[in-house]
């Protein structure tokens, strides 16, 4: 016990240090993007007098949200005993990879989800045609992942990682020599490639390490830092475009760059038995396992409902602010303070699925979108957007930890196709989340609007009854079989009924 205390002092001072700098640049980023998104409309004019009362309550809430969740994680995780920092079985490092990775990633493409609809326009395409092109990555990714899953349980979540990471960055830096529209999807459709390969791998290591009792809480942190870092990248490529008057090849050379950087993390963070242990081969071919068959396609309908669902109005959002309700730019521009701020609330979401009920946290995403949907319907007017926003970012904000605990749990009843089935679980999240936006476009189309929220909320309604009654017949609320089999020997083969 003496030895232990006096081995790991420089390391744990290392570890206050890097968390402090990691909230306070949290913190930092948080309130700017999320004041500059409400400070400024698209001509960079001061909001006008009627905005600013919601802007100084937008700047006290996140401000607020910020320092007490900053309080709470620095209470919670540099304070408290090494296990609740890293658990027993040596795992903190790879986890601490994905996480940083993660964050460096999305703020990449962050940047890029910002600047190339616009490049794209600059060389002509059609606003369709630009619709198309930002889905090609998503598509490719469907098709692929159960495929890649398959792969990556053969040939390990390191090696998946690097060829990902590497095979992004090219992609990325290519956009840089891009003069034509066979350019751009030729890359967003190797960006689908890369998304195959690494979106698995990611989750097999959450889930697989995270924790007898924490991996909801990993993938909620997971999940928030990669939220905070895509609007610090869109905020960044606008900052950029306009400093250097449209040069979108200096904005995809610094997305490349930090595309890039997670490289040496992989290289270095992501080894050592528990990472190769993830991906060992059977002595022999064993039959997938009968609760497995049993779970998994009803689970991945339960994803593909949640996500679906709650992204018939992701992208429709500006129009039903704009268009629907007749609120200026700035206005609508606001609620990115709003979902932000409720980010934030992941990891005390992950925190209640591990310790309290995942089957409650898993049901907040469908209360979230029928809540939403109902106050939009009802009450269109900016404090009905703003209520309807804050109750649909909780429920996102909830699914993501929720979700992910559901993924481990399934997965681990066959550690031998791990990374296959959490793949499989992934596409079925995917294919929600392309195909909603789609039919909410052809339902707005032809029946307007309100036919729209109509949809949502009666699809909400009948995923929460789905959602419940799945989570009571099929025992996902079982913390005590699965999940420990699964953290406590991660490395080994499927033990025998």
């Amino acid at each position: 016990m003496t030895r232990r205390s006096t081995t790991h002092p420089e390391l744990q001072r290392r570890r206050r240090r890097a968390r402090w700098a990691a909230w306070a640049a949290v913190a930092v980023v948080t309130v700017a993007t999320s004041a500059a998104a409400i400070l400024v409309n698209g001509n960079w004019e001061w909001a006008s007098p009627g905005n600013r009362p919601w802007l100084v309550l937008g700047v006290l809430l996140i401000v607020g949200t910020t320092v007490t969740l900053t309080i709470w994680a620095t209470r919670r995780y540099v304070r408290a005993p090494r296990r609740a920092v890293r658990n027993r079985n040596g795992s903190g490092g790879p986890l601490g990879v994905v996480v940083a990775e993660g964050f460096l990633s999305r703020l990449a493409f962050g940047m890029i989800s910002f600047s190339l609809p616009l490049y794209a326009h600059r060389l002509g395409m059609s606003i369709e045609n630009i619709g198309v092109l930002l889905a090609t990555n998503t598509a490719v990714a469907i098709l692929l992942k159960p495929l890649m899953g398959a792969v990556i349980d053969r040939i390990g979540v390191r090696t998946a990682y690097i060829v990902a990471v590497g095979l992004r960055t090219v992609v990325v830096l290519s956009l840089v020599f891009a003069q034509t529209p066979l350019h751009l999807f030729l890359v967003r459709g190797l960006h689908g490639v890369a998304i195959s390969l690494r979106d698995p791998s990611s989750s097999t290591i959450l889930a697989a390490l995270g924790g007898k009792k924490a991996v909801a809480q990993r993938f909620s942190w997971y999940q928030t830092v990669k939220t905070v870092a895509g609007s610090a990248g869109g905020f960044s490529a606008g900052i950029l475009l306009t400093a250097l008057a449209g040069d979108h090849a200096f904005v995809f050379a610094v997305s490349a760059v930090l595309s890039g950087l997670p490289m040496l993390l992989v290289l270095i963070g992501l080894r050592g038995p528990q990472v190769t242990g993830l991906s060992r081969k059977p002595e022999k071919i064993t039959p997938v396992p009968v609760e497995l068959r049993r779970l998994i396609r009803p689970y991945a309908l339960l994803g593909a409902a949640m996500n679906g669902t709650a992204y018939l109005m992701a992208n429709l959002l500006p129009l039903l602010s704009v268009s629907y309700m007749g609120l200026s730019e700035a206005a609508a521009s606001s609620l990115y303070v709003f979902s932000t701020a409720m980010s934030f609330s992941g990891p005390l979401w992950g925190w209640l699925a591990d310790r309290v009920s995942l089957k409650l946290v898993l049901g907040v995403r469908a209360i979230g979108n029928v809540f939403s949907s109902l106050v939009w319907l009802l009450f269109p007017s900016y404090a009905g957007l703003v209520i309807g926003k804050v109750a649909d970012d909780a429920g996102k904000a909830a699914f993501r930890p929720a979700w992910g605990a559901v993924m481990a749990k399934v997965a681990a009843l066959d550690p031998v196709r791990r990374t296959r089935t959490l793949a499989i679980m992934s596409t079925a999240e995917d294919a929600g989340e392309f195909g909603a936006p789609i039919l909410a476009g052809f339902i707005w189309t032809t029946f307007g609007l309100p036919a729209v929220l109509v949809v949502r909320l009666c699809a909400g309604t009948a995923t929460e009854i789905y959602s419940w009654w799945l989570a009571s017949h099929m025992k996902i609320d079982d913390d005590h079989s699965v999940q420990e089999s699964d953290t406590e020997t991660p490395i080994e083969p499927r033990r025998s009924a």
